[in-house]
């Protein structure tokens, strides 16, 4: 079964509690399955008294903040974030540069860089069921996870590296300086 990772700071607004939830539900079809929460933040101790209540425990580990993002990437199977409102979230380009496909909240930016059906899945913010329906889905379907996981790292490749953003960049620098 799938690790599901969530790295983010724990505020209100990226809804950690939704991915909790989506857990109970994916933890009755796929025992198998775990979540690691990774980051630190105001909402920390509430969502452990969520895991505390559903007793998921055993499917939920909480690393804290972490520095090694990328080999927390690596032992993960998909990326989810559920935030409520989002610009460009860097964890989601993280987890598209590492190969793995993205479920998240078609809030914001994030339908920019996510293509659902492409690259990973988005969902209604507020929807736990969505959340789990699309983890358990990918869960059940190792190919469409490789399909999605490697048109996620060729998103990235083709339109977020340095060399492309920093074109951009200067671009409308230039454009601004010659008006």
């Amino acid at each position: 079964d799938v690790v599901v990772t969530h790295i983010s700071n724990f505020r209100p607004v990226k809804r950690v509690h939704d991915l909790v939830n989506a857990m109970a539900i994916v933890a009755r079809e796929a025992p198998g399955a775990r979540l690691m929460l990774v980051g630190d933040g105001p909402e920390r101790h509430s969502v452990e008294r969520l895991i505390h209540k559903l007793d998921l425990n055993d499917k939920i580990l909480m690393t804290g903040f972490r520095s090694d993002v990328p080999n927390v990437l690596r032992c993960s199977d998909v990326v989810v974030l559920c935030s409520e409102t989002e610009s460009a979230p860097l964890t989601l380009l993280e987890g598209l540069s590492s190969g793995l496909p993205v479920v998240a909240t078609r809030v914001g930016g994030i339908p920019e860089i996510v293509e659902d059906g492409v690259n990973g899945f988005l969902v209604q913010p507020k929807s736990p069921e969505a959340i789990a329906e699309k983890i358990l889905e990918l869960n059940a379907d190792r190919k469409l996870r490789m399909r999605l996981g490697a048109a996620a790292r060729k998103t990235v490749l083709e339109r977020y590296t340095a060399e492309k953003v920093v074109g951009q960049y200067l671009e409308i620098y230039e454009k601004i300086t010659s008006a």
